[in-house]
């Protein structure tokens, strides 16, 4: 998805056309921003007789293109908001096992946070496979493979719904040319 759709660009391109009798500027300008789309062309004409003709045209943009940036533009956010969600859970459950794997404290207070976070997303995971566990002096340590299976599952879960959501992703002819030549 382009990360520039919601910013705006402008372009501008400017043209000089001379002749014995008149000069005559055209000037088109191009902008798009997150709510429209539109082209100026600006035209110019001077006479040697000293008349200036100022001419301005805008178009906008189509109902269909408009639409088209309206469903292009939620579908980016939902993607946004997919990836956040995974991040979060990726990072709570890294947490996790790094602090089973260096045998934090579990009566401390950030390590019961902590634990209490990740249990809702590590728990359906948690009888897959066994811990792995080295006594040490003062603490026990766990390596948790249930919790890395457990990340690796939202991750393949977080990717399966941004392909179900690019199903719904508009697409011109020349996209659906392409895409079915290369198969």
């Amino acid at each position: 998805m382009d990360p520039n759709l919601s910013t705006s660009r402008s372009e501008e391109e400017l043209t000089k056309v001379s002749d014995a009798n008149s000069e005559q500027t055209i000037r088109k300008s191009s902008s798009v921003g997150p709510t429209q789309a539109a082209q100026t062309v600006s035209t110019s004409t001077s006479t040697p007789t000293s008349e200036s003709i100022k001419t301005e045209q805008t178009v906008g943009v189509t109902p269909g293109a408009a639409k088209e940036y309206k469903q292009k533009k939620t579908l980016f956010h939902a993607y946004q908001v997919v990836w956040y969600l995974l991040g979060f859970i990726e990072i709570v459950l890294a947490f996790r096992f790094v602090m089973r794997i260096l045998g934090a404290n579990p009566d401390a207070g950030f390590t019961k946070l902590v634990y209490g976070i990740s249990s809702p997303f590590a728990g359906p995971f948690l009888n897959v496979f066994g811990a792995s566990t080295a006594e040490g002096v003062e603490t026990t340590s766990y390596f948790e493979w249930s919790t890395l299976v457990a990340a690796f599952v939202y991750l393949l879960i977080s990717w399966g719904i941004i392909k179900i959501f690019k199903l719904g992703k508009p697409t011109d002819a020349t996209e659906v040319n392409d895409s079915v030549d290369s198969q």
